[in-house]
């Protein structure tokens, strides 16, 4: 699965299964990419199961990802965008839906190895996005925001 028409028959099949249409019909969806929406282990610059070359470009194998995700997904979205966002419930709550994968660097081949280290769960631009979020919320304000480590 490397070409927009892939992705767009993967989420139309997905779409097909009657007890997830029940669910869409019954209740709303709040939704986040995935890594896996382009490839196993996807990060900035390829993923686990991508071939440069072989497979196109990286770069054009995740934008026809995205493009089929915007299409399908109930998500206000355009392709090649920031994935991260946060929906504001009034005074109630905040959501941040975060996006792990596709900023970061490349992981370490074998993650178990304690000598390697572990690249941060937020890359710079969502870490950023995320604590200045944290001191200007309504929330942050009134001290009911959850701490955020740097």
């Amino acid at each position: 699965m490397t070409q927009l028409a892939h992705y767009r028959r993967r989420h139309a099949q997905y779409k097909t299964d009657p007890d997830l249409q029940a669910l869409h019909a019954a209740a709303p969806f709040i939704v986040t990419w995935d890594d896996h929406e382009s490839a196993n282990d996807a990060w900035k610059g390829g993923a686990e199961n991508h071939t440069e070359g072989a497979e196109g470009a990286w770069s054009e194998r995740v934008a026809a990802a995205q493009k089929a995700y915007a299409e399908w997904m109930p998500v206000r979205y355009e392709p090649g965008g920031q994935l991260y966002r946060r929906l504001e419930f009034g005074s109630l709550a905040s959501l941040s839906m975060l996006d792990l994968r596709s900023y970061r660097d490349q992981q370490a081949a074998n993650g178990a190895d304690p000598s390697v280290s572990s690249p941060p769960a937020l890359s710079p631009a969502p870490h950023r996005w995320t604590g200045c979020w944290a001191t200007s919320s309504p929330r942050a304000r009134n001290g009911s925001l959850w701490a955020i480590p740097s």
